[in-house]
């Protein structure tokens, strides 16, 4: 599997758990709304902008997930009775 072909998986992954279009991820994360049209065809990026990617996806997979560290927090005070 080529490094195009794991980044496009990544992708994919991050936007099937997320309320995001792919049109919405691409702009988003590089300011390319058809990113992920793009890699599918065959396309690539730059490392740089593999690297800008994948920080996206970082910075955005807890809240995506619905596990963000501040709603996690105040929820598990709320629930113990202690602060966050």
């Amino acid at each position: 599997m080529s490094e195009t072909q794991k980044l496009l998986r990544e992708i994919e992954e991050f936007v099937r758990v997320s309320p995001m279009s792919e049109t919405t991820f691409g702009r988003k994360a590089v300011n390319d709304g058809k990113l992920v049209p793009r890699l599918r065809a065959g396309g690539s990026v730059t490392l740089e902008k593999a690297a800008d990617i994948r920080r996206f996806i970082a910075a955005n997979a807890a809240t995506v997930a619905g596990h963000s560290p501040a709603v996690s927090a105040n929820r598990d005070a709320e629930i113990t009775g202690g602060a966050a």
